[in-house]
């Protein structure tokens, strides 16, 4: 069975995946800033439309990327359930580099994951896994 076909077959259980990478892409795109979220320009003093953006100048050695996992919303809290995957090797961070960004290697491998078991106001636990410190690079 191919791959799409189990990421579909995925989804009918725990809804659909998103990657790892998708998740870079919604952090790192353009944002219109217009109609009620204009910025306020220092030099005129006005509210002006724009657009925001960020991108890499450089990369870490090590990457430790933290997916935000609960929503606040006025008086209360509730944990993001959508399954995010993400790849063992090869996350490319090269569409998120800036055009003279310097970094030579864009390419990084997973070492170690911490997942948070439960609810933003219950008990809770932490489950971490990783590679023996042989693996990473002398740490």
């Amino acid at each position: 069975m191919g791959r799409l076909a189990m990421e579909y077959i995925k989804s009918w259980f725990w809804g659909p995946v998103v990657t790892l990478q998708d998740c870079l892409a919604a952090f790192f795109a353009r944002d219109e800033l217009k109609g009620d979220n204009m910025y306020s320009c220092e030099k005129c003093k006005k509210l002006r439309n724009g657009v925001k953006f960020c991108k890499v100048q450089s990369v870490p050695e090590i990457l430790c990327i933290h997916l935000k996992r609960f929503r606040h919303e006025l008086m209360f809290s509730t944990k993001i359930g959508t399954h995010v995957s993400f790849p063992l090797e090869g996350l490319d961070l090269q569409p998120f580099l800036a055009k003279d960004s310097s970094a030579h290697t864009t390419s990084y491998d997973l070492l170690s994951v911490i997942c948070h078991h439960g609810t933003a106001s219950s008990e809770c636990s932490i489950r971490a896994t990783g590679q023996a410190p042989s693996k990473m690079g002398g740490c």
